[in-house]
């Protein structure tokens, strides 16, 4: 008798312990269509807001625990399920990261990068020559277009190398084009060593070979230009890192 008592007293304890097994969860879809914009909201020109579609599985009988974010491969906040944003001061360029997760499990990652567009090798025609002398960016992709410093091509320019007095300018301050309209106005700064410009900047900067400035181009873009050298004929050398984040100062 009690041995069936006693075989009987294991049977039912594995059946409770058993019975209280967690059932296996399913995988954790990442989230998708990661987007990075300037925070309006911070009137440095410095801060950003990241935005993402919600993980599917945030939906399901499983769900999830919130979303990871991280900047450069270091965790650096989380948010709840349903809160799809996140705002932030990245103190330099980088990759931002999210992932969902749930309990020790996470999903794959979606990124975005802030890094810049870099191009250098760029000449740009010293006053005299046949070379162009005017330079235009792309705001979309970052690369660059050269023109001919004619009034055809005026309305088209964002900077103007004038070699006659080694200076940077704005289309709408060069004195052979004040009878034209819808130029565009570009603003530039001396590099500082901050990776962003200050507040102000003004319409033409006189260059010294080898220095970097920051330009401000209509649209509300902003790069770094860097003058890497000039020849005997006014022909300069330029570089530059262009950021393709619309109001963003950062450029490194």
């Amino acid at each position: 008798m009690k041995k069936i008592w006693w075989i009987s007293l294991v049977a039912m304890v594995v059946l409770i312990f058993s019975g209280c097994e967690e059932e296996p969860t399913g995988p954790i879809d990442p989230p998708s269509r990661i987007s990075v914009a300037v925070d309006p909201t911070d009137a440095t020109g410095l801060g950003l807001i990241v935005s993402w579609i919600a993980s599917p599985t945030e939906d399901t009988e499983d769900g999830i625990d919130g979303y990871y974010i991280y900047f450069n491969g270091e965790l650096i906040d989380s948010t709840e399920p349903g809160e799809c944003n996140y705002s932030f001061r990245p103190d330099g360029l980088g990759t931002i990261s999210v992932t969902a997760y749930r309990g020790d499990e996470e999903s794959e990652e979606v990124s975005y990068s802030t890094q810049t567009v870099d191009r250098e090798g760029i000449l740009l025609g010293g006053w005299e020559t046949a070379n162009e002398s005017g330079i235009a960016w792309d705001r979309e992709s970052g690369e660059y277009i050269l023109y001919s410093a004619r009034a055809e091509y005026a309305p088209e320019i964002d900077v103007v190398w004038d070699s006659r007095d080694q200076t940077l300018n704005s289309p709408d301050v060069m004195p052979e084009w004040s009878d034209l309209s819808g130029l565009r106005a570009t603003a530039f700064a001396p590099d500082d060593g901050n990776g962003y410009p200050p507040d102000t900047g003004t319409a033409y900067v006189s260059v010294t070979i080898g220095d970097s400035y920051y330009v401000k181009i209509d649209g509300d873009y902003y790069l770094l230009l860097t003058v890497n050298s000039e020849d005997d004929y006014g022909n300069i050398h330029i570089s530059y890192k262009f950021q393709k984040i619309q109001g963003y100062k950062r450029v490194y």
